[in-house]
C-alpha cells in the first residue's frame, strides 16, 4: 500500500506469493527525482511484508529524507521486484 500524505510517507510491500522474491527498487510514478528509483536489493520471504519510508520523519528502511510522492493525487509508488513491477497510485 502507499500513503502519500503520511509523515513519513510509506510504501508497504507484501509478498503474497508462495516463494521468496527480491525487491530491486522503489520509486515514485510521477516526476521522479533524479536519484530515483532507489535500489534496495531486499529478499522478502513468502507471506512477509516490509515498509520503506521517505520524508524527514523517516526512521525505518529509509529511502530518502526528502519526500518522493506528490500530494496532488497523481503520484504513487513503483516497486520493481523479481515478481514483476507493481504500481500503486495514491
Amino acid at each position: 500500500t502507499v500513503r502519500c500524505y503520511a509523515h513519513p510517507e510509506t510504501t508497504k510491500i507484501h509478498n503474497g506469493t508462495n516463494h521468496a522474491i527480491t525487491i530491486n527498487s522503489v520509486g515514485s510514478t510521477y516526476q521522479p527525482r533524479s536519484n530515483e528509483p532507489f535500489h534496495v536489493s531486499k529478499t522478502l520471504a513468502a507471506g512477509h511484508s516490509i515498509t520503506y519510508e521517505t520524508g524527514y520523519d523517516a526512521n525505518s528502511h529509509v529511502l530518502t529524507h526528502a519526500y518522493i510522492y506528490n500530494d496532488n493525487g497523481r503520484d504513487g509508488a513503483r516497486v520493481m521486484s523479481t515478481a514483476g513491477t507493481i504500481t500503486k497510485h495514491c
